[in-house]
């Protein structure tokens, strides 16, 4: 009886413990009944018993904000839940006994040893009897889009052929050699049902390598894209862009009963702003070396759809890009696409 006490003595205090239930309350009609359910356990059994009005002392103790405790047999959501019971500790010595209070999604647990007593509360966001300390992780709903993404690039034309036209040869490119690679530095989600479903945003940057199958560069004359000739001995020649990328995603994720143990499937739209841009060209096994910075018609903004699946923290990304590479009328009309692995933060 004595750590029922510690729960009384808590349990008065409604301004540092539940503050952050008032709102909930608040919001229960005067009229309809709050339950209060008190479960004693120890190592043999457990009951779960509605305080009566019989119990008159209890139910003044267990009223809140001026809800009355409901009587036997009514059903209503357990704002309130007090679990007692031993728990042994790592030695003999020194025996405990524990009670736990639930109020919402607040958890109050006393642990009386025999030299002290100390009081730990924390949140948990289970709706059933057992109490257990949950983690953040656990808590809220967050998707998948911070990390690093590697893959390949290349280019389709606007019949969706990879294959290029007499006249748009000199964008052949070497799709072995096209890396890809994306940092997503910044992530906000937002769930919408528990932590399993919800919207992903935030940021990133994409670094594309177009490396050119032909011994030929790019370069801008007379207000389009032309094709430009490089020396023999050519080693590389590639067209390099870096966009800043702000992605929206729908993701849900499947099975596991933590975010580090689920499947999970997103898709959605994503915009990019062009941040800079250039050609390269290596000669002679690296002993001579070109390098150009423009804008090369390029559009400076673009937006496509992505789609991730994935398991734990490792999932298949593909980027396919609504916008043509260059700007109408400036180059050849070529729709980027990527795809690859990525490794989620």
């Amino acid at each position: 009886m004595k750590l029922f006490f510690y729960a009384a003595a808590l349990l008065l205090l409604p301004i540092s413990l539940l503050a952050q239930e008032a709102d909930t309350l608040k919001s229960i009609p005067d009229d309809v009944p709050v339950k209060v359910v008190v479960k004693v356990a120890d190592s043999a059994d457990s009951a779960a018993v509605s305080a009566d009005e019989s119990d008159q002392e209890l139910k003044q103790l267990l009223t809140i904000e001026g809800k009355e405790v409901a009587p036997d047999g009514e059903t209503r959501d357990t704002l309130l839940l007090i679990t007692t019971g031993s728990d042994e500790s790592e030695t003999a010595s020194d025996p405990q006994d524990t009670i736990k209070v639930r109020i919402g999604e607040k958890n109050i647990e006393i642990i009386e040893h025999e030299d002290k007593t100390s009081v730990d509360i924390y949140d948990n966001e289970d709706e059933e009897d057992d109490i257990s300390c949950v983690s953040d992780e656990d808590k809220k709903f967050r998707g998948h889009w911070a990390g690093v993404e590697i893959g390949l690039n290349n280019l389709l034309d606007n019949s969706g052929s990879l294959t290029r036209t007499p006249a748009t040869s000199f964008m052949e490119l070497n799709a072995s050699r096209s890396l890809n690679v994306n940092l997503n530095f910044a992530q906000y989600s937002i769930g919408f049902i528990r932590n399993k479903f919800g919207l992903t945003t935030g940021l990133g940057l994409e670094f594309c390598n177009y490396f050119f199958s032909n011994d030929n560069s790019i370069g801008k004359s007379n207000g389009s894209i032309v094709t430009v000739d490089t020396l023999g001995g050519l080693e590389k020649s590639k067209l390099t862009t870096t966009y800043l990328r702000i992605p929206v995603l729908l993701e849900v994720q499947l099975f596991g009963n933590s975010r580090s143990h689920r499947l999970y499937v997103s898709a959605g739209v994503i915009g990019g702003m062009k941040l800079g841009s250039h050609t390269k060209i290596v000669v002679d096994e690296g002993e001579k070396k070109s390098k150009h910075s423009d804008d090369f018609y390029l559009n400076p903004f673009r937006w496509g759809l992505t789609a991730h699946i994935g398991y734990k923290g490792v999932s298949l990304y593909g980027d396919y890009y609504l916008t043509s590479l260059f700007q109408n009328n400036k180059g050849p009309e070529l729709y980027p696409f990527s795809a690859g692995l990525a490794l989620s933060f």
